[in-house]
């Protein structure tokens, strides 16, 4: 039996996904016999190389990425950091300050948000439970808003649909009643036809044998009159759509 895996060495950068690590230290990684020539470095790459060549092992899915925290407080990066700084640099700032703020520091949204969240962390159970719940109350309140776009949007999709596909049959009716009166003027059209006395009486006023694009004006206006009624504005000015079934 053919494993899965097996004669699918060609499909290698199909099949394995590239992978990220990121090691985070709050004392130094690289020490004693893995200490780096450069001791001032925070950020350290690390990718397969070939020793040789010195080159990027061709087709790497692997990387590696390690930051030093201590390093990092030793540098200019951290000592000048603004809402402006690199957003990376904010994270490690707030990684090495986020429990010895005693005030929340300007910086970007995401960050503010981070020492937001570092503050109910604080907080005893019970405040914790009622936040908690108010952000699901709000959530399930976002999502049903978000159904309720949704789900008119859909109604409108369809209304805009059956109007489409009506007008289209109406058309052809139409034409199959101007073919009538060019045979017949006085023809019953309503027997023939799913129209009423009324647009019998206009189509049969209008210039014999009338038009097709007239015929459809007429048959058209009471789609146009449906429409109208199917649409109903609130007071609040929103757009709701009625149906057959509403009381």
């Amino acid at each position: 039996m053919q494993l899965p895996w097996e004669g699918e060495g060609q499909q290698y950068h199909e099949k394995v996904l590239e992978t990220y690590i990121i090691i985070i230290g709050k004392s130094n990684i690289f020490t004693g016999n893995t200490a780096l020539k450069d001791q001032e470095l925070f950020e350290i790459d690390v990718v397969p190389t070939i020793v040789q060549t010195q080159e990027v092992f061709p087709g790497n899915k692997m990387y590696w990425k390690f930051f030093e925290l201590p390093k990092f407080m030793k540098s200019d990066n951290y000592k000048n950091i603004t809402a402006d700084s690199p957003l990376k640099n904010q994270w490690l700032e707030f990684l090495v300050d986020c429990s010895k703020q005693s005030e929340e520091p300007e910086r970007h949204e995401i960050i503010k948000r981070g020492y937001e969240i570092m503050e109910i962390a604080k907080w005893d159970g019970d405040t914790k439970v009622l936040y908690w719940k108010q952000k699901v109350n709000e959530q399930d309140l976002l999502e049903t808003q978000e159904d309720a776009k949704r789900e008119a949007y859909e109604q409108g999709e369809k209304l805009g649909f059956d109007k489409g596909f009506d007008k289209g049959k109406l058309k052809g009716e139409a034409k199959g009643i101007s073919v009538i009166l060019k045979h017949d003027k006085d023809a019953n059209l309503q027997e023939e036809f799913s129209i009423t006395q009324t647009q019998e009486d206009q189509i049969k006023k209008l210039p014999q044998p009338p038009a097709v694009d007239q015929i459809a004006d007429i048959l058209l206006a009471v789609l146009v009159d449906e429409s109208h009624q199917d649409h109903v504005v609130s007071a609040t000015g929103e757009l709701s759509i009625s149906s057959d079934h509403d009381s």
